[in-house]
């Protein structure tokens, strides 16, 4: 008589293991083919994840080269425009100065909140003082003004700082040597 393979299997089974046996071995089957497919779900899942990411931060790294490209364009850009600027300042600077020495006249500015004064090279040189001299400060400039001159343009400035409006004013100044 001739067996099928599945008689062969069942004879070989109950020769190798008894019920109790063959179930325990069937269970461990099952859950280590459970623990097999989560951990090959878990491991597929994290190669998803990670190449995402991976993928993600090529696409942001790639945005950020082209941002910084441009960024890096408007700055050399604007770089050169302030360069362009900044030498027309110094020729129209330099033209100013030169005006002022032949026209013999200088002006200043005054921080009404500091009494700071900033004058020009000419005006130094006008109340007899070397450009950048510490001395040349607001006090000092109106004790320059000759005096039957003070009174107005201590008047004319008080009135255009209450009125917030420029002011223009001829006066003589008095120096040492004079």
């Amino acid at each position: 008589p001739t067996r099928r393979s599945s008689d062969l299997w069942m004879l070989s089974r109950s020769v190798l293991m008894n019920d109790a046996e063959w179930s325990w071995f069937i269970l461990r089957l099952a859950a280590y083919g459970a623990l097999f497919w989560l951990i090959n779900y878990r491991h597929r899942a994290l190669i998803s994840d990670l190449r995402f990411s991976l993928e993600a931060r090529s696409r942001i790294e790639t945005e950020l080269r082209n941002l910084n490209a441009q960024l890096e364009q408007r700055v050399a850009g604007r770089t050169a425009e302030l360069s362009t600027e900044l030498a027309e300042h110094k020729r129209t600077q330099r033209s100013l100065t030169r005006a002022q020495a032949i026209a013999r006249i200088g002006d200043w500015e005054r921080d009404i909140h500091t009494n700071a004064v900033v004058w020009s090279d000419e005006m130094y040189r006008l109340v007899g003082m070397k450009p950048g001299d510490p001395n040349g400060t607001y006090a000092n400039f109106l004790a320059m003004i000759h005096p039957e001159d003070r009174e107005v343009v201590k008047t004319r400035i008080a009135e255009a700082l209450r009125g917030g409006k420029p002011y223009v004013v001829e006066f003589r100044l008095h120096r040492e040597e004079d």
